[in-house]
């Protein structure tokens, strides 16, 4: 416990901090080294964040407002979320960010749009609280300021994806060919999409990824695989690997603790994918790439388990991932790009 006199002079020491609303707070859990909101975030490496456009006061003009949390876990944190709450005090968004290993410096962003969206209409004064389980609540506040008197802003629809009408029987290895501009995936007419948008289930974003056998033709769908930025590996389901016609225990065995106890796993490098499934009349779905060509690459996979239709066990992490897409957590909605850095 502190003493008085150390209370006092860390009060007199939060008073004084201008735009990052708490600095190096600690709790049992973990030490929260700052956190500050803006108008833009720059990646800096493997989750690793430069926060743009300083400021505690925004206008509802503005097009999005970032908020940065950077923290030292000293035990293992089992979930991480931000919330977004309206000057009413009532809970407007929801940002799941999964678990943080212990022993890390962790940087943490979440943003929401304002200008053209419903919470241009909420003018006053915001607050983000990070919710740690276990662990204490950091929490800071800004000001979106708005023009008293005037016509409250137009709201634009955040656009909705259908699901799609699953094949009956997929195929288990479909080649992935071009055939004039449109990517053949099996019976999958693909399109290439500079960006995928994923709608929030459950609280999370779920993405759909192919993954790639020894041939380098020969795919897997995976669908409904949680975006994990806490989580530093992919990991899938042993199935999915054992389809590609590759040995499970041929990869590098891997020992790791979960909620509910140990488990082995194997990691293999695995060529991946992005896509989205349902389409319009000429299409099936889309796919991640550039001017033109599908966006594949290399990433490290722990396969585990047995259950391919067990959700849990299908997460889509940081290593290789965050050094080649670019993870946006918007309101209700995940974007993804290929980085151009």
């Amino acid at each position: 416990m502190y003493h008085s006199s150390k209370a006092v002079l860390f009060l007199a020491v939060a008073l004084c901090l201008v735009f990052l609303g708490v600095h190096g707070v600690q709790g049992g859990n973990t030490k929260v080294e700052q956190i500050g909101f803006g108008t833009g975030i720059k990646d800096q490496g493997a989750s690793t964040y430069k926060l743009l456009g300083k400021s505690r006061s925004f206008s509802t003009a503005t097009d999005m407002i970032w908020c940065f949390v950077e923290l030292t876990t000293y035990t293992k944190i089992l979930n991480a979320t931000f919330e977004w709450y309206t000057p009413e005090g009532d809970l407007y968004y929801s940002d799941a960010h999964g678990s943080l290993t212990s022993g890390y410096i962790w940087s943490l962003r979440s943003a929401i749009h304002i200008s053209g969206y419903k919470a241009a209409l909420h003018p006053g004064t915001w607050k983000v609280k990070l919710n740690l389980t276990p662990g204490s609540d950091p929490s800071a506040t800004f000001k979106l300021e708005g023009n008293v008197g005037s016509p409250p802003p137009a709201v634009t629809p955040l656009p909705v994806i259908t699901p799609p009408t699953l094949i009956t029987s997929p195929p288990v290895h479909p080649d992935l060919s071009n055939n004039g501009g449109i990517w053949q995936l099996g019976d999958y007419k693909l399109a290439v999409v500079n960006s995928i948008k994923c709608e929030y289930a459950y609280g999370a974003a779920h993405v759909t990824l192919i993954v790639n056998g020894p041939t380098g033709k020969n795919w897997v769908i995976v669908q409904d695989v949680q975006v994990d930025t806490g989580a530093f590996e992919t990991m899938l389901p042993a199935e999915v690997i054992t389809k590609l016609g590759v040995r499970l225990e041929s990869g590098k065995e891997i020992v790791f603790s979960g909620v509910t106890g140990s488990d082995i796993g194997w990691e293999h490098n695995i060529q991946i994918g992005v896509i989205l499934l349902g389409g319009g009349e000429d299409v099936d779905g889309y796919i991640l790439g550039t001017n033109g060509q599908p966006f594949l690459f290399t990433i490290p996979i722990i396969f585990y388990g047995k259950d391919e239709d067990n959700s849990a066990s299908k997460l889509f992490g940081r290593a290789g991932v965050l050094s080649n897409l670019s993870l946006l957590f918007g309101e209700r909605m995940l974007t993804i790009t290929v980085r151009s850095d």
